[in-house]
């Protein structure tokens, strides 16, 4: 009851949504981050986006998440560069999206408290000269007080230890529940090293955060590296972080929901039938395709065009084939989760999460979309794939013939195989 009694506060006293243009630091790309009222979760994650919006997202080629953290919650889009002011509309249909409380044994073992503010939008941008303030957050009011070592068994099948780190800050290994993380305390902000774990003890824990997984360079190429961004302007707007001594560690003994300090909630495919765009800005240069997920029992691989990221036609084509997959095969195939295009040495894949158990689930998926490239693609879906196309060449390109791109697409599907 008091916490929706604080939310209904939060509501009611929130003022217009702050908007910020950052700095952009050297070797990053553009971003645009959203932070939600008082650091509190969406009730509704990406419910607010109509199919224009959505559309926008999958043509820019955004790389982006609900993010779940500590002390703040909101979503993530990393895009090309010149295109983030092309989202500020759409990131304020995020942030006016309602928020849910947050119940969790995390949050309550660590006493987080919605704070002040409303929501807030952050365009990190080579033109930002904004200074980092008033962005909501949630208050640790545990890290807050004197420094403490505080032991919580519960009805969890894993464990979770938060302690004070010192050294550089590590967000590439956060996919796998290990890392560091910025916590908004009374007096300022806690830097907290943070690791999720079957069992164990806190020993060692330093030296965890220095062992390195193969897949940790493909989170952050991702949207995974702009966390840092967002955490770094709420250590700049509280003025630094300070406070050692503390550890919390969450002992689960087995049966219930397991403890999860950071969630995260993919974007959403676009609507099957494509919606008109707003005015785009000209591609500034290439943004490319994420390097290949490594191959495992979950994680399927459709070779798709060799040589293709340099042709623009073949890349509109692959923009069709990911556009067919993501809103009309995977309805038709069990067992796959998600897909996307990947692209290494010239080379273009679409990727996909399969259910280990279905292994058939990648060559169901390639049928069908050998069926569903025979259908001639509308005006409007050539356009939105040669735009899609363009942002990925980072060069303009005319939208094909319907039946250039037809022939292209069947062909090329003809000749995929599943890796």
């Amino acid at each position: 009851m008091t916490m929706l009694l604080l939310l209904a506060l939060l509501a009611g006293a929130a003022g217009p949504t702050v908007h910020l243009s950052l700095p952009l630091p050297e070797g990053r790309e553009e971003t645009v981050a959203v932070m939600m009222p008082g650091g509190m979760p969406p009730a509704d994650p990406w419910g607010s986006l109509d199919e224009s919006q959505r559309e926008l997202l999958w043509v820019l080629g955004c790389r982006g998440a609900q993010v779940n953290r500590t002390s703040w919650s909101g979503y993530l889009l990393v895009c090309p560069r010149g295109a983030s002011g092309a989202l500020l509309e759409l990131a304020d249909s995020l942030a006016s999206g309602q928020v849910r409380p947050d119940s969790s044994a995390w949050a309550g073992a660590l006493d987080l408290r919605p704070g002040e503010g409303s929501s807030a939008v952050l365009r990190f941008c080579p033109e930002g000269v904004d200074t980092a303030r008033q962005l909501p957050v949630r208050v640790s009011r545990m890290l807050s007080g004197p420094p403490d070592t505080v032991v919580i068994t519960g009805p969890w099948p894993n464990s979770a230890i938060l302690w004070s780190h010192r050294g550089d800050d590590i967000y590439a290994s956060s996919w796998r529940g290990l890392g560091t993380e910025t916590v908004a305390t009374e007096g300022g902000c806690f830097p907290a090293g943070v690791c999720l774990s079957v069992s164990g003890s806190p020993a060692a824990l330093e030296d965890l955060l220095d062992t390195p997984h193969p897949l940790d360079a493909a989170f952050a190429a991702g949207w995974g590296g702009a966390m840092e961004l967002v955490e770094g302007a709420i250590e700049s707007s509280r003025g630094g972080c300070r406070g050692e001594g503390h550890l919390l560690w969450m002992r689960g003994l087995g049966g219930g929901d397991t403890l999860r300090p950071w969630s995260a909630e993919p974007m959403p495919s676009p609507w099957a039938y494509p919606a008109r765009l707003p005015e785009l800005p000209e591609p500034a240069e290439p943004f490319g395709l994420t390097v290949p997920l490594r191959a495992d029992s979950s994680t399927f691989r459709i070779r798709l065009a060799a040589g293709g990221i340099s042709d623009p036609l073949t890349m509109a084509a692959c923009a069709l084939v990911e556009r067919l997959a993501g809103s009309l095969a995977l309805r038709e195939v069990s067992g796959i989760s998600s897909v996307w295009l990947a692209a290494e040495a010239d080379s273009v894949w679409l990727e996909g999460r399969a259910d280990a158990q279905d292994l058939s689930a990648a060559d169901s998926l390639l049928a069908h979309l050998r069926v569903l490239a025979l259908a001639p693609p509308s005006d409007r879906m050539v356009d939105n794939c040669a735009a899609r196309a363009s942002y990925i060449i980072g060069d303009r390109m005319e939208p094909p013939g319907r039946v250039r791109l037809l022939e292209r697409t069947v062909g090329m599907l003809e000749e995929a195989g599943v890796d």
